[in-house]
């Protein structure tokens, strides 16, 4: 049976241990964090809505770009400490996402802007 390694708890687990993402004719596409990190990833995602209303619009701390509906602001969080940051465009949680929440990451790609601009 073929195994993954969880990206939030770094366990190795089998396949099925993981979401479908989307299915492909080349293939089945799965998630790259198990079902109990999932599972309590949304129970605290849960948690933190019920402390922290959603603001009917906001300037994006981030981009400074006002926004408003819900699926535009969307709630930003601590994945290793489960504490609520803030809210933020959803363009601006996906970036921090795609970088790991990483500041190193951040400063490398800043200096790599600065450089090559």
């Amino acid at each position: 049976m073929p195994y993954r390694t969880c990206k939030r708890c770094h366990a190795s687990q089998p396949l099925d241990s993981f979401p479908i993402n989307n299915t492909l004719a080349s293939g089945i596409l799965r998630k790259h964090t198990c079902n109990t990190c999932r599972s309590h990833q949304s129970k605290v995602r849960a948690r933190l809505h019920r402390e922290n209303p959603k603001p009917e619009s906001l300037d994006c701390p981030i981009c400074d770009r006002h926004v408003t509906g819900s699926r535009d602001i969307v709630l930003d969080h601590d994945l290793d400490t489960d504490k609520f940051r803030g809210w933020v465009c959803n363009d601006c949680n996906n970036g921090m996402g795609k970088f790991n929440d990483s500041i190193d990451m951040l400063n490398r790609a800043i200096t790599y802007l600065k450089e090559t601009t």
